[in-house]
């Protein structure tokens, strides 16, 4: 019977959750392989299920597909219920809004993408939009929908083509400004014999690669809410066979992820551990391994 060793991470809200191709040096002469992370496996929470703060998010991607036939109309709305608006001590405008009094509404019509703000400001009026986007590549089937949100900052895309942008929070756009929106709470409204499906709703990360960290699947044909819930940072943890016929020397660890914070190994009951906090520029730890 194998022996195990036991790597364990911490990871911050962006980990990509992979713990991979760990090279074993157990005995003289083994030598690390070239491309460690060819036998990379998934070891943390599924990729659409990482760690999520919907009522904090304020960088962020979310897309979705549509099929309407043309001639109709369909919206999508988020930033719902932003708490720091239904409480009049946390925002400047002392607004208290109740459910589903703050929003941004973005309505998808046969050529155009129409935005509208809800109860952000003492001023907004829910049924004029703040901006009007001409769309000319609508296919009117399995339309791609994203909205990039960065601060304030909204990018429109149709299909893969950025069609507009606006700047939403009254307070200011960009880093320097307290930040609205949030991604909140979530919404469709289809009216009744539009023929309009919205599916795959999946938020993502704002940068590069963009992965998915939420999804709510399945198609909707009907005004519907949806909440996300609230996911904190996982533990990572892979155990790997020993040959006990071996001597263990040293692990070298390679691993990838975006704010790996803390590396744990466990062998022989003792617990090793290396901080990436106090040492950031830590690509390849190694441990040595205690002589029994």
């Amino acid at each position: 019977m194998h022996k195990k060793l036991y790597v364990l991470g911490l990871a911050a809200m962006s980990a990509i959750g992979v713990i991979g191709g760990v090279s074993l040096n157990s005995y003289a002469g083994n030598s690390v392989a070239q491309n460690p992370f060819e036998s990379a496996q998934w070891i943390s929470v599924e990729a659409d299920s990482m760690p999520i703060y919907p009522d904090y998010l304020s960088v962020f991607r979310i897309g979705f597909n549509l099929d309407m036939p043309a001639g109709n109309n369909a919206s999508f709305l988020f930033g719902i219920d932003d708490p720091r608006l239904m409480d009049s001590d946390k925002n400047v405008y002392g607004l208290k809004n109740g459910q589903g009094e703050s929003y941004l509404r973005l309505q998808i019509g046969e050529d155009s993408l129409k935005l509208f703000r809800s109860g952000y400001t003492p001023t907004d009026n829910a049924d004029i939009p703040l901006v009007t986007i001409p769309v000319d590549n609508f296919r009117h089937e399995n339309d791609s929908i994203e909205i990039a949100v960065n601060y304030g900052n909204l990018d429109f895309f149709v299909n893969g083509k950025k069609v507009g942008t606006k700047g939403v929070n009254p307070l200011g756009n960009g880093g320097d400004y307290i930040a609205f929106p949030v991604l909140g709470k979530i919404a469709v409204e289809i009216p009744e014999a539009s023929g309009a499906e919205i599916r795959d709703i999946t938020v993502s990360n704002y940068r590069d690669p963009r992965n998915a960290i939420a999804r709510i699947k399945g198609k909707h044909n009907k005004t519907e809410s949806f909440t996300f819930p609230q996911r904190s940072m996982p533990e990572m943890r892979a155990a790997i066979g020993i040959d006990p016929e071996k001597e263990l020397e040293k692990v070298t660890v390679n691993a990838t992820a975006r704010g790996i914070y803390d590396l744990y190994l466990m062998v022989r009951g003792s617990m090793m551990s290396i901080s990436f906090r106090d040492q950031p520029n830590i690509i390849r730890p190694t441990f040595i391994i205690p002589s029994t």
